[in-house]
Parts: C-alpha cells; sequence; structure tokens
C-alpha cells in the first residue's frame, strides 16, 4: 500500500509538516483536520489552495539518492545519452504521476526513470531551474 503524504506550499515558502494552520472554515494538522461542512479529503484540498495554499503529493518513489519524489519537484534525468530536466505532475488521463518537459514537449512516465533521476529542486522554491528549459 502506498503511503499517502503531502507537502504544503505558500508564496515558494514550504510550511512545516508538525505544525497545524488556521482556516476561515476550520484547521489542519498532518495528522487530523476539521473544516466545517467538509468531510472529504480532496473538498479540503480544493479549499487549501482557494486560500492559496499550493499542495504537492508524494508520489510513493524515491529519485537514485533516496529522496522523497513529490508533485512539483524538478528531477535531473540522466538516464538517456542527454541530461535533462523534468517537473513532476500528476496526468489525470492516465491516473498516474509522470515526469514533464514542455521546453521539449516530452513525457515520460515515472517508472522509466525512477532508477536514473534525482530531485534537485521544485517549482515552488526554485522556479529558476526552468528557464532554461
Amino acid at each position: 500500500m502506498r503511503i499517502l503524504k503531502f507537502r504544503y506550499w505558500s508564496n515558494g515558502i514550504r510550511f512545516n509538516d508538525d505544525s497545524g494552520w488556521m482556516f476561515k472554515k476550520g484547521w489542519y494538522s498532518p495528522d487530523q483536520y476539521e473544516f466545517e461542512g467538509m468531510d472529504d479529503p480532496n473538498d479540503i484540498i480544493k479549499y487549501l489552495q482557494k486560500e492559496g495554499i499550493l499542495v504537492s503529493q508524494f508520489t510513493g518513489l524515491l529519485d537514485k539518492n533516496g529522496v522523497e519524489i513529490y508533485e512539483g519537484d524538478i528531477v535531473k534525468d540522466n538516464g538517456l545519452k542527454e541530461e535533462f530536466l523534468l517537473t513532476i505532475i500528476w496526468n489525470k488521463k492516465w491516473c498516474s504521476f509522470e515526469g514533464i518537459n514542455k521546453k521539449l514537449d516530452y513525457q515520460i512516465p515515472m517508472s522509466d526513470i525512477i532508477i536514473h533521476c534525482e530531485v534537485i529542486g521544485n517549482i515552488y522554491s526554485n522556479p529558476e531551474l526552468l528557464t532554461n528549459q
């Protein structure tokens, strides 16, 4: 069974995982939450996003150095002859995580890069990594 974990961002700053946050309609901490009129975790994530909180889900996979890979991470893929950067996204159509490189118009399933990819940042704290992409 895959572990469900999330990271939270606001203005490029990561929220501390072990703290709780108060919002207009309730409160949230990694272990428990309570929101007025909301029991479904998907509704809560949508609410957090409306409040300006960006939510990244853990893919359940580790890079070649044992670092957890999350949605929104930027990974360096050097499994081919040429090294390039990929952003990890959730593909709703295929219900899977994959890496994309918009400049190269390239998408690849995580299963094809997991052995040789390395997390080097994320789109929230390190958007400059993608400027040359």
